[in-house]
């Protein structure tokens, strides 16, 4: 698990930093007055980022796991990602309830 977690991170991180260097104009697609787009690369930096942390926590961790600091890091590990779980699961059902409205956005300013 630890190792698909850090590819996840990677993953953002190297997405982002695409993003951000490539410097696209967002706004094209996503044209909403309450959505700041330009900030999407940096989040996904950031995230990414934090991603791999947690993803060398659960390593450390695990290696360590006879130690206190090996505890400690697997205890860290396991409630970041419960609440990244309940996280994930709510912005699914989020984005399940505005289905329409997000599709409606897109097929507007796709065009």
């Amino acid at each position: 698990i630890n190792v698909i977690v850090t590819l996840i991170g990677i993953l953002a991180l190297v997405i982002g930093a695409w993003a951000a260097a490539k410097d696209r104009d967002y706004t094209s697609i996503a044209d909403d007055d309450n959505t700041d787009v330009d900030a999407y690369p940096i989040v996904l930096i950031v995230v990414g980022s934090f991603i791999i942390l947690l993803g060398g926590a659960g390593f450390i961790g695990a290696i360590c796991a006879a130690k206190i600091i090996g505890r400690v890091l697997l205890m860290i590990y396991a409630v970041v990602m419960g609440i990244l779980v309940v996280v994930a699961v709510a912005g699914g059902i989020a984005a399940y309830v505005r289905r329409d409205d997000i599709e409606d956005t897109f097929r507007e300013n796709a065009n």
